[in-house]
């Protein structure tokens, strides 16, 4: 193929064998291979360009057992075996932008009316900003009006659902984000509280954004409906949007394998994961169970998992053949570091005064970069602004809650 019809193909296609991953890689000294040799390098080259980015170059198989022959820097592209009609099918629609599952047209937007403003013109203060005698209420001089009317944004004490509350982690987030695009499994490994599943719901916010090709279902073992192995496979087959939901463990392989063959790349996020070593569990999830995981992880689909002990910890280790634990590196997820946790109280938010230098400094050595306790004292310090300013009352509040939430640790 020549350099200009390379640059102006919207997509090249790639047969990947044996002797064409040898030619592409010049291991291949014939004089007559010279032209893949060619085509390599300016695959490469542009490759390098877009920062590994790659919308245009598809691999295709004629034999699902080719996949080792995809070259290097197309590894973590999706590949197309088209010796079955679900293959084809699936490369037909990408050539032609027909994709199996359309992104949803968005809504109109609302019309939304201003709200009237409320002005009590009997309230005022003193230089001091203490209660004047004919005021409504107390204003404190950090603000421009009415302390009532400062938003406290950090409520959150659970789980973080909303992609703009959620605060840093992009080493991990890179991480994860390397092993998911090389079809590689992950476990996440840390003490409670200290925000395993939030960063378990930003991957699936922002992985459809890494490839439109994954497909991500989230699996939370503290689901009810997740308590039985037929749940479980309920629960999976929805959130891939599969037709109908496999009765069996092999019925669940056939359609992980089906998925992958059409191009789709699988992604399976189980949070809670110690869950399947309560006593109750272990008869319905089985060494079967786990067996089949490391098989379908072997076929492609990604596997991630949140604990708070590493899955050689959790899972038998006398299995006689490998391991289920023995594919997943371990990231550990811990506090923040200092800068990181700086960041988090210096951070601008909309409509929210900045902490004072004070303010800040109270926090952060309370909280010692533990992002519950950086929200829970950054609430209380924030709530003082209406109140007496007295940040020790704050402190003694955020203690209190924290002893609840975490009573092992001492606040």
């Amino acid at each position: 193929m020549e350099i200009d019809q390379i640059e102006q193909a919207k997509f090249v296609l790639l047969i990947c064998t044996e002797n064409y991953n040898l030619r592409f890689r010049g291991k291949d000294q014939s004089p007559t291979n010279r032209g893949v040799k060619w085509e390599g390098a300016i695959i490469t080259q542009e490759l390098y360009e877009a920062q590994g980015k790659n919308t245009r170059f598809l691999p295709v198989l004629f034999d699902g057992n080719d996949s080792e022959h995809i070259p290097n820097p197309l590894r973590d592209s999706t590949y197309y075996c088209v010796s079955g009609s679900s293959g084809f099918e699936a490369l037909y629609r990408r050539l032609t932008g027909q994709p199996a599952t359309p992104r949803p047209i968005l809504g109109k937007r609302w019309s939304m009316p201003p709200r009237e403003r409320k002005t009590s013109f009997l309230q005022s203060t003193n230089s001091q900003g203490t209660l004047d005698p004919l005021a409504g209420g107390r204003t404190s001089p950090l603000t421009d009006g009415p302390t009532s009317a400062i938003p406290n944004r950090f409520f959150w004490r659970g789980v973080i659902n909303e992609a703009n509350d959620f605060f840093d982690r992009e080493y991990e987030q890179g991480r994860v984000r390397t092993y998911l695009m090389g079809r590689q499994n992950c476990q996440i490994v840390g003490p409670r509280r200290i925000g395993k599943t939030s960063l378990l719901r930003q991957i699936e916010r922002v992985a459809p954004h890494w490839n439109d090709e994954l497909r991500i279902a989230s699996i939370d073992f503290h689901d009810a409906r997740c308590l039985s192995l037929s749940g479980w496979i309920g629960c999976v087959s929805r959130q891939f949007r599969w037709p109908n939901s496999p009765a069996s463990l092999s019925g669940f392989v056939e359609c992980v394998e089906t998925a992958l063959k059409g191009g789709e790349r699988l992604v399976l996020c189980l949070d809670e994961f110690e869950e399947l070593t309560v006593a109750s569990r272990r008869a319905e999830f089985t060494r079967d169970f786990f067996l089949t995981l490391r098989y379908c992880g072997q076929q492609g689909m990604s596997i991630v998992t949140s604990s708070q002990r590493r899955l050689c910890d959790l899972v038998e280790q006398t299995d006689p053949s490998s391991p289920f634990y023995n594919t997943f590196p371990l990231l550990k997820l811990g506090p923040f570091g200092e800068e990181n946790a700086r960041d988090y109280v210096t951070l601008r938010r909309e409509g929210i005064p900045a902490f004072t230098a004070e303010e800040r400094r109270i926090i952060l050595d309370f909280a010692k970069g533990h992002l519950l306790a950086l929200q829970v004292a950054c609430f209380h310090v924030m709530n003082e602004r209406t109140g007496d300013g007295n940040f020790a009352h704050a402190l003694e509040r955020a203690r209190d809650d924290m002893r609840c939430f975490l009573p092992d640790m001492s606040w």
